[in-house]
């Protein structure tokens, strides 16, 4: 038999040591990859993390001034389209004042929840209507809010807004959005 014509169907060692090198140097390259992934979600839970508690330590602040203040029944005023700042005395103003910022800076949190994507999508699709719809139709929080402009966040305040009212609001602020569903007791007939 001749030994010269018959394929080698083995590799050597230095041939096996080689590929072995290329995998693991590819094997390096994907983990690089994924520890750099990694990295970025966890700086943007970070950033989205400081951002949340920037505002709740504001608004937990604010939460402690509007009990002390005992003026709960007040904060219906601020869903009464016919009522605006100049309609209260100056500390009932200010109370007034606290309690729409203290709602916004919850909505300001929950956008920044929703910007992340650690909010569902149709919780913040509500919440951003009736902040629109409040902030648009109600003298109140109109007033608060382009007082408080300077102090909320920029794409925040770009993001407001760019919102279209949807409904109204009623007194106990809950957006009523305007539906196509028939209403009850109605008829198409």
């Amino acid at each position: 038999m001749d030994q010269t014509s018959a394929p080698k169907s083995r590799l050597s060692l230095a041939d096996s040591a080689h590929i072995a090198e290329i995998l693991s140097a590819i094997a390096v390259v994907v983990s690089l990859i994924y520890v750099g992934y990694e990295l970025s979600q966890n700086t943007r839970a970070m950033e989205t993390a400081a951002k949340i508690e920037s505002q709740r330590i504001w608004y937990t602040l604010n939460d402690q001034q509007l009990a002390s203040a005992g003026r709960f029944g007040l904060g219906a005023e601020t869903y009464d389209p016919t009522k605006s700042l100049d309609d209260f005395e100056r500390v009932d103003r200010l109370w007034l004042g606290l309690f729409v910022r203290t709602q916004l800076q919850r909505y300001q949190e929950s956008y920044y929840r929703a910007e992340a994507g650690y909010l569902d999508e149709t919780v913040w699709l509500r919440q951003s209507r009736n902040l629109a719809t409040s902030i648009k139709t109600l003298p109140i929080w109109r007033e608060v809010g382009e007082q408080d402009a300077p102090f909320v966040a920029p794409d925040f305040v770009t993001y407001v807004d760019g919102l279209e009212p949807s409904g109204s609001v009623n007194q106990v602020g809950a957006s009523t959005l305007e539906t196509e569903r028939e209403q009850p007791g109605s008829s198409d007939a």
